[in-house]
């Protein structure tokens, strides 16, 4: 065989082994995308199978004032046996729990601020009386409601026609004597007992206060406040049927465990003439009301905007808002939303 036959027939098979190398790669690649496509869709199985669960779970803890943490978060998906999945929990799921709840309930999904971040702030500021932001951490989640402008008017429209002035005892709310035939309890046939329209409005009352007080009042010029402006006089032990038979210190106590307010104990004993505050979780600690302080939890910041409290005010008010009450509102709930 001729040098020039030799040669092209070495092109000729080294071509056909070119052709062979490209056939090969691009048979590996298809099955690389194929894999890699399987396993993104089981992992979209697994996230929206995980998405509906944690939805049904946060119904139930937001009917209780509960928050979605790391530990249910992690029971939840040992449930669905999607351990090892190689699953996150706010890259794979919260999108498409946040899209689910938002469309079937108009619920938005909120991350609370890390209460470690969020206590360590406020000692800061307290001790050095300067600007401390929180960082991102997050360690729960709640659901939130969104609806529009005019549903939020039509709903205190309502409560304004059909609402009456607070008495001037605990025990005249409770047992009005005078015009029972006049009186009207809305939702009186329904299971969910309508004392809990009344601890909600409690709840806001206190909140309402809290924020007047540029977010810092004792626990003992609270029960003052109540007793004063609002002719609502508490015994230290009495326990009130509508705060859910329970003493008004340990209502206190139950809106600190939900997140709505945040106790702080202060002392002057930190070795420094300064003061010192650390927070009290336990509902029965021991503690005095001069020197126990409230102000907005972690939920409440994140449950309410500043535009929305500025509203209730306005609302409150009525005919004797004016526009310099709206300029000290916006002022007044601006400073403790941003700090």
């Amino acid at each position: 065989m001729s040098r020039a036959k030799r040669s092209a027939l070495n092109g000729e098979i080294s071509g056909e082994l070119s052709d062979l190398d490209i056939s090969r790669s691009e048979r590996n690649s298809l099955k690389r995308q194929r894999i890699e496509s399987s396993s993104n869709s089981v992992k979209e199985d697994a996230a929206r199978r995980i998405a509906i669960a944690t939805g049904r779970v946060m119904l139930g803890l937001s009917s209780r004032n509960q928050a979605l943490n790391k530990t249910i978060i992690s029971k939840i998906i040992e449930t669905e046996n999607e351990r090892g999945t190689g699953l996150q929990f706010k890259k794979n799921v919260l999108p498409i729990l946040s899209n689910m709840m938002f469309d079937t309930f108009r619920y938005a999904v909120e991350e609370l601020p890390s209460k470690k971040v969020l206590m360590s702030s406020i000692s800061v500021k307290e001790k050095t009386k300067g600007e401390t932001k929180a960082g991102p951490l997050s360690d729960g989640f709640i659901l939130t409601n969104n609806i529009s402008a005019s549903l939020r008017a039509l709903n205190y429209t309502f409560m304004a026609k059909n609402t009456r002035n607070i008495g001037k005892s605990i025990k005249g709310m409770q047992a009005p004597k005078e015009n029972m035939s006049k009186l009207k309890v809305y939702g009186e046939g329904l299971p969910k007992p309508t004392s809990m329209i009344v601890q909600n409005g409690f709840k806001l009352l206190i909140i309402c206060v809290i924020i007047l007080h540029n977010n810092n009042i004792l626990q003992s010029d609270l029960t003052n406040v109540l007793k004063t402006k609002f002719g609502l006089s508490f015994k230290e032990k009495e326990q009130v049927s509508i705060l859910g038979n329970q003493t008004l210190s340990e209502f206190i106590a139950m809106l600190s465990k939900q997140d709505y307010i945040e106790r702080m104990l202060i002392s002057n004993t930190d070795g420094s003439g300064g003061i010192s505050q650390r927070s009290l979780n336990s509902k029965n600690a021991k503690h005095d009301d001069n020197s126990l302080v409230l102000k907005l939890g972690r939920r409440c910041l994140a449950e309410w905007t500043m535009e929305e409290f500025v509203g209730i005010f306005r609302q409150l008010m009525q005919s004797q808002w004016t526009d310099q009450l709206q300029e000290a509102a916006i002022f007044t709930v601006s400073n403790i939303w941003k700090s």
